[in-house]
């Protein structure tokens, strides 16, 4: 058995190896950084390689949706902007979540890089901050 110095190593250098593989096969990838694991609230699903192969900022979401929805709501938004589209700061999207929801784009910095934060909307469609209930609102914090 490898000591946890060894396997920190090998789990790095995995992941290393499947954002290189992504990266070369769809031109993007996106992971979750939990960034208080005792708080789901303190969630970042974000992308990487818009930038550089897309002449597009990365995206964002920080509202705590299941993994699975996330990439799905990601990979929506990705597939139009592999299509030419582009999202700037205040841009509203539809057809992401359902065909009565939108979203909303705010810009963002995320460690020292400006991405597109994807407000999600609350069960009411609602995406104005100044309208937006809690916890929905903390997506504009």
């Amino acid at each position: 058995m490898a000591d946890h110095e060894e396997s920190c190593k090998h789990g790095q250098k995995a992941t290393e190896q499947w954002e290189r593989d992504c990266l070369k096969q769809h031109r993007w990838f996106a992971h979750i950084i939990y960034e208080d694991k005792t708080s789901p609230t303190k969630f970042n699903y974000h992308t990487h390689g818009l930038s550089e192969f897309f002449d597009h900022p990365d995206l964002q979401i920080v509202f705590p949706l299941p993994p699975k929805d996330a990439h799905a709501v990601m990979t929506r938004i990705v597939d139009r902007i592999k299509h030419g589209k582009r999202f700037n700061d205040n841009d509203v999207m539809s057809g992401v979540i359902n065909e009565s929801m939108s979203i909303m784009f705010i810009k963002v910095s995320e460690d020292n890089r400006e991405v597109l934060r994807v407000i999600i909307p609350g069960p009411d469609g609602i995406i104005d901050k100044d309208k937006m209930e809690h916890p929905y609102c903390h997506q504009y914090k």
